[in-house]
C-alpha cells in the first residue's frame, strides 16, 4: 500500500453528502485540501452497508483531507441525528460519541470569526500547512463553514475549538497571518 493514502469507511447513506449536490462537496474538499479523494463504487466485504474513501497525495493533504471528510460527515451526521436518532450508529470513524459533544455549538469553548473568501487559501496556505500549525500552535481545532452564509457573501465562518485563552491565540495567530498576507499582496502588486 501507498504510505500517502488512507482509507476511511463510510456508511452508504454517507456517500451522497461526501459527494454534495453535483459534485459541489467533495471538488471542495479536494480542492482545499490538495489530495485526491475517490469513494469506491462497490460495498466493502465485511459490510454491504458501507463504501471505501481513498484518499491520495502528499502526506500533509491526506492528512488535512480526512480531517476535513470527517468534519464534514459529522456535521451531517448532527444535521441527521436531530432528525433520526438511531442513525448516527453507522459511521465508523472513530470517536464520533466525542465529536458529537465537540461539535455542538453549546460547547462553552467554540468561537467564531469571519473571514473573507479571498484570504481562506492564504489561511490554509499550501496542503494545509498554515492552517495545521496555527491549529497545532495554539492548541484549538480549526474549521472552516462552507455551508452557513456569513454576514456577507465575500466571506467565511471560521470556527475555533478549545478554551477560550487558546481560541484568543489561535484568533491572534489567524489575523496575523492575514495581514502578512494582505501586505505581501500589496507589496506584489505595487512592483
Amino acid at each position: 500500500t501507498n504510505p500517502n493514502a488512507c482509507v476511511v469507511k463510510i456508511s452508504h447513506e454517507l456517500v451522497g453528502i461526501l459527494i454534495g449536490k453535483n459534485g459541489e462537496t467533495i471538488k471542495d474538499l479536494k480542492k482545499e485540501s490538495g489530495a485526491r479523494i475517490d469513494i469506491s463504487k462497490d460495498a466493502t466485504t465485511e459490510n454491504p452497508d458501507e463504501r471505501l474513501v481513498h484518499i491520495t497525495g502528499p502526506p500533509e493533504c491526506v492528512e488535512f483531507a480526512k480531517k476535513m471528510v470527517e468534519e464534514t460527515l459529522s456535521r451531517a451526521r448532527e444535521r441527521q441525528g436531530l432528525d433520526d436518532p438511531g442513525s448516527t450508529t453507522k459511521l465508523s470513524i472513530e470517536d464520533t460519541s466525542e465529536r458529537r459533544v465537540s461539535s455542538s455549538s453549546s460547547k462553552p469553548g467554540q468561537t467564531s470569526m469571519e473571514v473573507l473568501h479571498e484570504l481562506i487559501g492564504m489561511l490554509i496556505g499550501k496542503g494545509g500547512e498554515t492552517i495545521n500549525s496555527i491549529s497545532r500552535d495554539s492548541g484549538v481545532r480549526i474549521e472552516i463553514n462552507k455551508d452557513e452564509p456569513a454576514s456577507s457573501p465575500d466571506k467565511r465562518i471560521v470556527y475555533l475549538y478549545g478554551s477560550p485563552e487558546a481560541c484568543d491565540r489561535a484568533r491572534d495567530m489567524i489575523q496575523d497571518t492575514l495581514s502578512r498576507s494582505r501586505e505581501n499582496r500589496r507589496d506584489r502588486s505595487r512592483s
